[in-house]
Parts: structure tokens; C-alpha cells; sequence
């Protein structure tokens, strides 16, 4: 439909057989029609109509303000709907694309705030909805995407969309995210039994952000990123879990950060860098997580601002800050195993160094052992502690002497300051059942505190009779 005018809405029809392709006489392609075109017609509506078996479902450019809305799309030679260059402010919502020969929705060529929502989008042979190409400030929101033989969401060279709430389920991919796309939010998306992977990232791709996502079953990766221009992005809270092969593998890939994930149940490794992959994971709690080098080209920096300890099974230290801990994993092995402890420790300035649990730490609660290292022996280090047996006297050992007395409180918790001036000071924690040894060790710190005072005035005696006499 082209030339002036204002709508052109249609409604309630069965638009089939429409378009076709055109050959040459040495049988090459020559060109096509499509079989619903929109050249003009602002705000028309295309509501309720059986499109099938055309060339395209519908196309359009240079329009504005189109609403397609519960429409059957099917059984097309190409694209389902293809709302083309500078189209914008389309609204496609509760449309079921189905069995066409390409992709089911493609939005390409300088689109702009185009609203997909609400559809079901499946069995197509191409992607299951596209934003290809300059195509910015979009939203693809609670449609359901099948069984497409490529991703059911791909965003190529595109910036600013959203991508939320969708499920993905039984595609090629779930989602990919390519070509210099950036600034783009993917969240509280379902992607499940992904045939590939769940998320690809690769050509470029920075500075896009992905929130409470869920990937389940994913027969290759769940989340891969590749290519060292694929940097910059974010991934938090998302739940990976039960895949065929690696939680999130990096090829060639850095500077990404991943805060608060939760990885479980994967078959391979739940992190797997190749080939010069530095990222960091941040703010993660850790339960036997295994961490896998391919080489020795690539590294892992574990930052935890609650500033919690990381246990690994290499004795790597945590260095600690007074508002953040880091952990720097090299390849010392091929695999690292990483656990978070019930342990909060802050120095009162510069940092310090822990590092050596005892094996059992989180899970015996008698008794833990760690070692600090300070560079500076003036430096006050803040404990809390827990796993302990609630409400018991805990004593603190520091070189195999006993340092002081506490008692837990009810949730197992014991906290300290740790004032002793010394470089290396390798602690442990005992918890007391007995309140007569208890009390005994209470006895004994208090004994020699009075011989330390009894010392301390006898040598100020002895300084005023020596300035007496002189």
C-alpha cells in the first residue's frame, strides 16, 4: 500500500497466496513482491486476519504508528513480518508466527521503538524475532519463542532495546547477542534446553547487561562469550543451572563482569576460561565451585565487597581491604575449587592477608584455623566468625596461645578485634562445651593481666627512685 492518505486498516480477512519471486532467464533470482506492503498509512491496524502462504506476511518502510495485533502468520516463502528501514512506533502483540521459511519477526534497518509483545513465535526456520541493524530504544516482552533452528532472539548491531520476560524454549540458541550491539538489558527471561547455547555474545558486543535470567539444559554452553572486542558486559543474579556441558565459557574474552550468579548441577565446569580471558565474578557465593584454565594465558578476579572469605583448594590468599576482598586466580592447576566461608574479616587500614583454612572450616563447629598475614604489624583486624555452636565460650588461639575468651551468640556468630602487633598471626577458634574450662581460660587471661599491670608499676618505682637519686 502506498501513496497518501491516512489508514489502511485490515481486519477480519484471510490474506493468502500473495507475493512471489521472480526469475531471470538463466534462473537466477530477479527480485519479488511482497504479499502485505506498507509504503504509507500512519496509523493503520492490521488485526485479526489469517496471513498465510504469501511471499512475506507483511513489510513495510518509512511508516509509523501500525498496530498488528492477533493475527495467525504462516507458512511463508521468507520472513513472517518484516517491518523494514525506518519503519517506527509499530506494536506487533499477540501474534502466532509459525512454520515460515525464515525468520518470524524481522525488524531491520533503522527501526525505531518497535513494541513485540505477547506473541508466539515457533518451528520457523530462521531466527524467531530479529533486530537487525541500527534498530534502537525497542522492547520484545512475554512472547513465547519455540523450536527455531537458530536463536529465538538475536540482536545484530543494535543498541538500547529490551529484552524481558520472554520464554525461549527447544531453540538452536536462546539468545545471541552480536556485531557491535551494546547497551542493551536482557532480563527475567526464561531460556530453557537450548540446543547450542543460551546466551552467544561474540563480534564486539559490550556493554549490554543481563538481570535475572534463568538457563536451564542448554546442550552446550549456557553462556558463552568470544572475541576480545566482546567486553564490558554485565551479568547479575541470573540462575544457571542443570546444562549438558560448561556453566559460562570465555574464548578470547575479557573484562566482563558476573556478580551474584547462581551455578549449579552443570555437567561440565561452572566457569571456563580459553585464551586470554580475564573477568571478574563478583559478590558470589561459592559451594565446591569448580573453576577451569584451558592455558596459561587466562585468569579469574574474585572481588567480594561484604568482604567474605574465599576458600580454594590451592591456598591462594585473600587479600583483604578495609571495603572489598580479591582474590587472584592464576593457573597454578588446571582446575581451582572455590567455597565461600561464614567469615568477615576488615582491616583497619592498608590490607592484610588471609589465607590457610583449616579443611573443615564451615562445617565443624568446635573448631577453625586460618592464618593472617599483615604487612603492618600495627594493623587492627575486625572478625565475625560463624558456624559456630550457638551460645558457647569460643577461644581465640594466636600462635598456639591463648589470646582471649568470647561467646557465640544465638545464630553461631563470634566477632573480634584482633590488636596483637604481630606480622603473621595464625589463628583458632575453639568452642568450649565445658564452662569450668571456660572459665578457667577467662582466669588465666585475667592472671596475666594482672602480672602485666604488677610489671608495668614496678618498673615505674624503679624509674622514680632513679630520678630521686639523681
Amino acid at each position: 500500500m502506498s501513496g497518501s492518505g491516512g489508514q489502511k486498516n485490515i481486519t477480519n480477512s484471510n490474506l493468502s497466496y500473495l507475493g512471489h519471486v521472480t526469475f531471470n532467464r538463466a534462473g537466477g533470482e530477479r527480485g519479488y513482491t511482497n504479499g502485505t506492503a506498507y509504503y504509507s498509512g500512519n496509523g493503520s491496524i492490521i488485526k485479526n486476519n489469517i496471513i498465510s502462504y504469501n511471499y512475506r506476511g507483511f513489510y513495510s518502510a518509512g511508516i509509523s504508528n501500525i498496530t498488528i495485533e492477533n493475527n495467525r502468520v504462516f507458512n511463508k516463502f521468507e520472513y513472517g513480518l518484516d517491518p523494514h528501514t525506518g519503519t517506527s512506533d509499530l506494536n506487533v502483540y499477540s501474534n502466532v508466527l509459525n512454520n515460515n521459511g525464515d525468520h518470524g519477526i524481522i525488524c531491520s534497518q533503522l527501526c525505531n521503538h518497535i513494541m513485540i509483545e505477547n506473541n508466539t513465535v515457533y518451528n520457523n526456520r530462521g531466527h524467531g524475532i530479529d533486530l537487525d541493524l541500527f534498530v534502537p530504544n525497542s522492547t520484545v516482552s512475554t512472547n513465547r519463542h519455540m523450536e527455531t533452528i537458530t536463536p529465538g532472539v538475536r540482536i545484530w548491531a543494535s543498541h538500547g532495546n529490551l529484552i524481558k520476560n520472554n520464554v525461549l524454549d527447544n531453540n538452536s540458541f536462546g539468545i545471541v547477542v552480536t556485531h557491535g550491539s551494546y547497551n542493551n538489558s536482557i532480563k527475567d527471561n526464561l531460556i530453557n534446553r537450548s540446543k547450542a547455547y543460551g546466551i552467544y555474545m561474540y563480534a564486539n558486543s559490550t556493554k549490554n547487561k543481563f538481570q535475572v535470567n534463568t538457563l536451564l539444559r542448554s546442550q552446550g554452553n549456557q553462556i558463552y562469550l568470544q572475541d576480545n572486542d566482546t567486553n564490558g558486559n554485565i551479568f547479575v543474579g541470573n540462575k544457571i543451572g542443570s546444562g549438558l556441558s560448561n556453566g559460562i565459557q570465555f574464548f578470547n574474552s575479557s573484562g566482563n563482569i558476573f556478580s551474584k550468579n547462581d551455578l549449579s548441577n552443570n555437567k561440565g565446569y561452572n566457569y571456563y576460561s580459553k585464551v586470554n580471558s580475564t573477568n571478574i565474578i563478583r559478590d558470589t557465593v561459592f559451594r565446591d565451585t569448580k573453576l577451569r584454565f584451558f592455558d596459561n594465558s587466562s585468569k579469574y578476579i574474585i572481588e567480594q565487597t561484604d568482604n567474605k572469605m574465599t576458600a580454594n583448594d590451592k591456598k591462594i590468599p585473600n587479600l583483604v581491604y578495609p571495603t572489598n576482598v580479591t582474590v587472584l586466580l592464576k593457573p597454578v592447576n588446571k582446575n581451582i575449587t572455590l567455597t565461600t566461608l561464614d567469615m568477615v574479616v576488615i582491616p583497619s587500614s592498608n590490607h592484610t592477608e588471609i589465607s590457610s583454612f583449616s579443611k573443615d572450616f564451615n562445617s565443624n563447629q568446635r573448631e577453625k584455623k586460618w592464618t593472617e598475614i599483615s604487612p603492618l604489624p600495627s594493623t587492627k583486624t575486625t572478625y565475625t566468625i560463624g558456624g559456630m555452636i550457638p551460645n558457647t565460650p569460643v577461644m581465640v588461639n594466636v600462635n598456639d596461645s591463648l589470646w582471649n575468651v568470647y561467646t557465640s551468640n544465638s545464630s553461631g556468630h563470634v566477632s573480634f578485634v584482633y590488636d596483637g602487633e604481630k606480622n603473621v598471626r595464625p589463628f583458632e577458634l575453639v568452642a568450649s562445651s565445658s564452662p569450668t574450662i571456660a572459665i578457667l581460660a577467662i582466669l588465666v587471661l585475667l592472671v596475666g593481666a594482672f602480672s602485666l599491670l604488677i610489671i608495668v608499676i614496678r618498673k615505674r618505682k624503679k624509674h622514680r627512685a632513679r630520678n630521686i637519686i639523681k
